[in-house]
């Protein structure tokens, strides 16, 4: 593949520096994650929060991680963001908060979980033509003040 192509969540696809991160690259039949293995997500700068692999989705390459210190559960996460313990620096942090809570007796699913869900039952040209249709709302939308 060229330089610069990248899939729907923003990762490099191939790559040059081998590590087969990322769709498109690495050994076919073994998996970057798979469930139950130990991670640490970016949470920003150089720091990193322990988890546990809950789901791992090849297709638009995002797991789903369980967190060690609040048991909270973070869908979608792109595996650019996600690495296996001792993989780097010690900068491992217990909590950083991201958004807000939701009380533990609520059935509200958040809207992004919504569009996760569902787009993650499209196929590549579908998926394709989710990204277009967002791309091109994005472009009429007033600007932020």
């Amino acid at each position: 593949m060229a330089d610069g192509e990248y899939d729907i969540m923003g990762n490099p696809i191939g790559g040059t520096d081998g590590s087969g991160g990322g769709a498109g690259g690495g050994e076919a039949s073994k998996p970057l994650f798979k469930e139950g293995d130990p991670c640490e997500v970016k949470e920003g700068g150089s720091k990193y929060r322990a988890g546990v692999v809950v789901k791992f989705d090849e297709g638009i390459g995002a797991v789903d991680v369980k967190y060690n210190d609040d048991g909270e559960l973070e869908c979608g996460v792109p595996v650019n963001l996600v690495r296996k313990p001792g993989e780097g620096g010690g900068n491992t942090v217990k909590r950083i908060p991201t958004r807000p809570k939701r009380s533990k007796g609520s059935k509200e699913v958040p809207l992004a979980r919504q569009c996760y869900e569902l787009i993650k039952t499209f196929n590549d040209k579908e998926q394709e033509a989710a990204l277009q249709m967002l791309q091109a709302l994005d472009a009429v939308r007033p600007a932020a003040r």
